[in-house]
């Protein structure tokens, strides 16, 4: 059967473009949602306010300051989170080629979690500012992954869930590592252990929204870059040598990107667990293990799974706030175990 040229290209635009409309369905319902409700179109006339243009919606005063100065940066910001972990989550599973893989499995999530915490306890964000708390993640995180990738090269015979109970391990040893300094050094605007262990967007500011931005924008570029070496890193590693990649600094660089990403997200929303897992699993069923595809696919379905997420938290019990990464958790969780369960059945893991 003969394919027409761009057939290819066509059918890997498709479900980006669908997530995009998604990803924008979601943050208006987000931005809408909530005791003060805001319209579609009078949010499009408060950014177009913002932005010096008068277009003639009616809003009220009530309604301008709750979207642009609560609702709107959160919902950005929780964009970022879910494309950030669900990237995340795809360099993860090619770096250690084990579709378990995610930041908070891999405790990465809790590396990051404890560079915040430090960050607080040594006075640095009094001095620094708050961009101190990710750089701090980011810098714990990367320690937290190169650590991983030495024990895969340590154990590379032995089975991946090894692996997978690994990370589990770092993580809660991390996670309570950063609940006990918590509880044992209290420092001006250091968030309680539950935010930092469960997650939440409770307070976003702009300039967070704006550095959160940058870097998960150049790290989502960088993986995109790297969609074709992903493919490659699929296959066994003899096989991936012999096409002329560098397989272990592949492998490390991979995992700092995920780090980094998870890092940045981590300093303003805390760890949120299972998005890595969650996004990438559903869109392997849905389109395929080609990164190419995959890549900027889980970018953008991560961001509505987080938005979304997100949006239920503030809402589902009002005035009571649900912290984020329960929800996720109930989602996620399930998952994991039968993932665990047929990765046993088939000898996958």
């Amino acid at each position: 059967m003969t394919r027409t040229p761009g057939t290819g290209a066509r059918r890997s635009r498709a479900p980006v473009l669908l997530l995009s409309a998604l990803a924008l369905a979601a943050l208006l319902a987000s931005l809408g949602w909530g005791a003060v409700s805001v319209r579609p179109d009078q949010i499009l006339g408060v950014v177009l306010e913002r932005a010096g243009v008068d277009a003639g919606i009616e809003f009220t005063a009530q309604q301008r300051a709750v979207l642009w100065n609560i609702r709107l940066p959160r919902a950005l910001l929780s964009a970022l989170v879910g494309a950030a972990l669900a990237a995340a989550g795809v360099a993860l599973q090619a770096a250690f080629r084990n579709q378990l893989a995610d930041p908070a499995l891999l405790g990465v999530s809790g590396a990051a979690t404890l560079g915040v915490v430090l960050a607080y306890a040594f006075g640095l964000v009094t001095t620094l500012g708050r961009w101190a708390l990710p750089a701090a993640a980011c810098l714990a995180a990367l320690v937290g992954a190169l650590w991983l990738l030495r024990y895969a090269a340590r154990h590379a015979g032995s089975d991946r869930l090894t692996l997978i109970l690994a990370g589990v391990a770092l993580q809660l040893f991390l996670g309570g590592v950063a609940t006990l300094l918590v509880n044992a050094v209290r420092r001006p605007g250091m968030p309680d252990a539950s935010f930092l262990t469960l997650g939440g967007l409770t307070v976003v500011f702009w300039r967070d929204v704006g550095l959160a931005a940058v870097v998960v924008a150049l790290v989502a570029a960088l993986l995109v870059r790297r969609a074709p070496v992903m493919n490659i890193l699929l296959l066994d590693d003899g096989t991936a040598r012999a096409l002329g990649v560098d397989v272990a600094r592949q492998r490390a660089l991979l995992a700092g990107l995920a780090a980094v990403a998870t890092g940045t997200v981590v300093a303003y929303g805390g760890s949120v667990a299972f998005v890595g897992l969650v996004v990438p699993f559903l869109l392997r069923r849905l389109l395929g293990d080609d990164h190419r595809v995959l890549v900027p696919a889980a970018l953008l379905a991560g961001a509505v799974l987080v938005t979304l997420a997100d949006a239920l938290a503030r809402n589902l019990f009002s005035p009571m706030e649900i912290p984020l990464g329960v929800l996720l958790t109930v989602v996620g969780g399930p998952l994991f175990f039968w993932l665990v369960g047929r990765g046993r059945t088939v000898g996958r893991w």
